[in-house]
């Protein structure tokens, strides 16, 4: 059923009509307007300075076009390389890397999300382990974000919500990282001890 808006004659004959529907378009201009802007605002301007590894919580052999469609089921926004996936990048079995968003864009998998470059492994890695190849191109991935970005270390969405993800599997090369991460801090620390001593 349709409503139709009916105005008395004194509200048209004052010529309220005309102006009102002026003022509600140039008000809806400007909203729409707004909204692009938050948008291109949010695409490029976040700073990565976390890099966050998830799991997929699905089968090993997951297409990315899957994961594609439930995440625009949950209403994320759509990538400027034209994904609706959370993630910035996601790594499928074989190992092939697969970029959803931009670097600096703002994902949606890691509340809050600014600042992180979200990482997943296609497969549910509390019933199974991630293929060598899947580690051997994370392992690549993190490590050049870490140089391009100056992130000190790796972490899993558990370490930031109650959550499984990334399953224990593979949260044991995050727990990996953080070990190598804290030597070479400990290292560090000593040799600046050495020096002042």
């Amino acid at each position: 059923m349709v409503v139709v808006p009916t105005y008395s004659k004194k509200f048209l004959r004052r010529g309220n009509f005309i102006r009102n529907a002026f003022a509600n378009a140039r008000v809806f201009f400007i909203l729409r307007l707004s909204k692009r802007l938050c948008v291109h605002a949010q695409i490029n301007s976040m700073i990565p300075n976390a890099i966050i590894v998830h799991h997929s919580a699905s089968n090993i052999n997951t297409p990315i076009s899957e994961i594609d469609r439930w995440h625009k089921q949950r209403n994320f926004t759509k990538s400027s390389l034209g994904f609706f996936v959370g993630y910035h990048y996601v790594i499928l079995a074989d190992g092939k890397l697969i970029q959803t968003r931009r670097d600096n864009e703002l994902g949606c998998h890691t509340i809050p999300n600014d600042g992180k470059i979200g990482i997943c492994c296609v497969g549910n890695f509390m019933l199974e382990n991630p293929t060598a190849s899947q580690l051997q191109t994370l392992r690549v991935l993190c490590n050049r974000l870490k140089k391009d970005y100056n992130i000190n270390e790796v972490k899993g969405h558990r370490d930031f919500s109650r959550t499984e993800c990334p399953g224990d599997n593979l949260y044991l090369y995050v727990l990996q990282d953080k070990i190598s991460w804290l030597k070479k801090l400990i290292e560090t620390l000593l040799k600046t001890f050495r020096l002042h001593a």
